[in-house]
């Protein structure tokens, strides 16, 4: 997979040709929230530092808008 050259991994996925998809990560494990306005909100709300371990979809189709 290629990466952005900021930590983040990314890969494109294309479906079969009846709709089915596979795809295959690295386990990601829970990254810090940045100092700043949110670091600042969350210290504030007495929680750690530590946003959890997720994975981000984008889904695109021909002809069907995305605000991004």
């Amino acid at each position: 997979m290629p990466s952005t050259g900021r930590g983040n991994w990314r890969d494109w996925q294309v479906t079969g040709e009846h709709g089915e998809y596979r795809f295959w990560s690295v386990l990601p494990t829970h990254y810090p929230i940045p100092d700043g306005p949110v670091g600042e909100l969350i210290t504030a709300a007495g929680r750690g530092p530590m946003r959890p371990a997720d994975i981000h979809f984008k889904v695109t189709a021909p002809d069907h808008r995305t605000p991004w």
